[in-house]
């Protein structure tokens, strides 16, 4: 592993048996190692939930828009619709146009 700059860090208790747990079955060589893993997991995690909070509050904002310009359905009538459609054998089945 590179080597970067040194900060030092305490664990205690538990984080510290799980930390020399891992070095002794030889997942890693040093609780650096241990560390530095955890932070790239702790990283990825943070960057997931920050995509997840961006695509909601976009996904939020689409429906806001939609529902001041009146371009929203009743979900309960259109899965009714859906059902309804579905229950019709295919052959007898009026396909919608797009729009």
């Amino acid at each position: 592993m590179a080597r970067g700059s040194t900060i030092n860090v305490s664990v205690l208790g538990a984080l510290d048996r799980y930390v020399r747990d891992k070095i002794a079955n030889g997942d890693y060589e040093s609780p650096s190692d241990v560390i530095a893993a955890s932070l790239k997991v702790s990283k990825a995690v943070e960057e997931q939930e920050q995509q997840f909070w961006t695509s909601t509050n976009e996904k939020v904002a689409e429906a806001r828009w939609q529902i001041a310009n009146c371009e929203v359905f009743d979900g309960e009538t259109a899965m009714d619709e859906t059902i309804a459609e579905l229950s019709v054998p295919a052959k007898k089945r009026k396909r919608k146009q797009p729009k």
